[in-house]
Parts: structure tokens; sequence; C-alpha cells
């Protein structure tokens, strides 16, 4: 084996550091997908996750699945429960990116909304929001 003097360590060390975080991020996106296909097929009206999954990747270019799903399926699954999952998914990212934010600049990994006011300036705003009688 041989060994990195800058780092002092052995280079298998790096690879296998490499491979480790490599086999992490494989799973994590599996993972993703499965709760995805998960969250888009759980609802009132009940689909199963193999149609989910067909609906889904017949949407894809160069894949021709024939289509064995009702139309209403498709419309429920493309246009009311994916955009959810997507927008909830997008919404998760911005407040742990929020987090993180906080955490680094404050350096303190215990930072949350409360340390300089955001979480009341958030209760005014939607206190506001209800009090106004603006409707959509």
């Amino acid at each position: 084996m041989s060994f990195n003097p800058v780092a002092n360590e052995p280079i298998g060390a790096y690879f296998s550091g490499r491979r480790t975080r490599l086999f992490s991020i494989l799973g994590l996106s599996v993972a993703l997908v499965a709760i995805v296909l998960l969250a888009t097929s759980v609802g009132s009206v009940h689909i199963p996750i193999l149609t989910t999954f067909s609906v889904l990747v017949a949407k894809l270019p160069l894949v021709d699945i024939a289509q064995t799903w009702q139309g209403t399926v498709e419309t429920i699954v493309l246009e009311i429960r994916l955009p959810r999952v997507i927008l909830a998914g997008l919404v998760g990212a911005a407040l742990a990116t929020a987090g993180a934010t906080y955490q680094g600049l404050f350096r303190n990994p215990l930072a949350d909304p409360y340390l300089i006011g955001v979480a009341q300036g958030a209760s005014l705003g939607a206190v506001i929001g209800f009090l106004l009688p603006i409707t959509w």
C-alpha cells in the first residue's frame, strides 16, 4: 500500500472514503425515488405503486409503454399528486438551506429562527394575513 506524505495517511483510505460517499449518495438517491413513488401513489384514490411508476416512466422521452391505466389515474398522478410532492420537496430543501445558513452564519449548531426574531416576524405576517379581508 502506498503512502500519501501530505495527508499523512495511506492512499487507500482516501479512495475508501470516496467509495463510502458514493454509496451513500447512491443509496439516498434510490431512497428519494422510492419515497416520491410512495408519496405519489398514496391518496384518497388508491393507485398502486407500479401503476404510478408506469405513468411516470411513460412520460419520459424515448420510452414506449402501452397505456394500461385509465386517463383519470394519469391526471391524478401527473396534475395533482406529483406537483404537490415536488413542491413539498422544494419547501423542505429551502427550509434545510435556511437552517444550515443560520447555523453557519452564527457558528452555532443549535441556531434556530428564534435567535434573531425571524419566527416572530413570520408569526406577525401570518396574523396580518388572517386579519386582512383579502380573498383570492
